[in-house]
């Protein structure tokens, strides 16, 4: 097999399509990366937020430990996505100054907002607190590309177990 795997669910509302996802999410043996169209490109970021709220409020056994809903549907930078996911995980705040101190020395050296990395020793925090759990990631990518969730410190590999489930393009764009 190659590797991807087509899943076709059909759904006829943001309920029922978000029902149907968290069963894909939860069984171990489909694949770790998961992508969602919604209806010809609506309703993606409407069911990606449900799946999320769901998640994170389930009170039956969730099958994550831990669950990272980032909305980048508009586009900033990597360093607003690692920011993002590091909120998400809520890390300790002497780790969130660490992105204060370097977005002031990126503006004192001219570097564009839109051109600002990942920081290691971030990346290094995320992947700390991930390494050793069953995680699930929804993502809203508003970029122009696919995102590497390793570049952030995010262990999304196949063999972990984890998800990434995600919608492309951000809101109100179709194609």
């Amino acid at each position: 097999m190659s590797g991807l795997e087509y899943i076709q669910i059909e759904a006829k509302n943001i309920d029922a399509a978000a029902g149907k996802i968290i069963g894909v999410l939860e069984d171990t043996s489909k694949g770790n990366m998961i992508y969602f169209k919604g209806w010809e490109g609506l309703g993606a970021s409407a069911v990606l937020n449900l799946v999320a709220q769901r998640l994170k409020s389930s009170t039956r056994s969730n099958k994550f430990d831990v669950v990272i809903h980032v909305d980048c549907s508009v586009w900033k930078s990597m360093r607003a996505l690692q920011k993002a996911v590091a909120e998400e995980l809520e890390l300790p705040q002497p780790v969130m100054d660490i992105f204060d101190q370097c977005d002031e020395d990126d503006d004192f050296n001219g570097i564009d907002k839109g051109s600002r990395g990942v920081i290691a020793d971030i990346r290094r925090e995320i992947f700390e607190k991930l390494a050793s759990s069953r995680f699930v990631v929804i993502f809203h990518n508003g970029s122009s590309r696919y995102i590497d969730f390793y570049e952030c410190g995010v262990p999304a590999i196949p063999f972990l177990r984890n998800k990434v489930l995600w919608a492309w393009r951000g809101r109100f764009r179709l194609g």
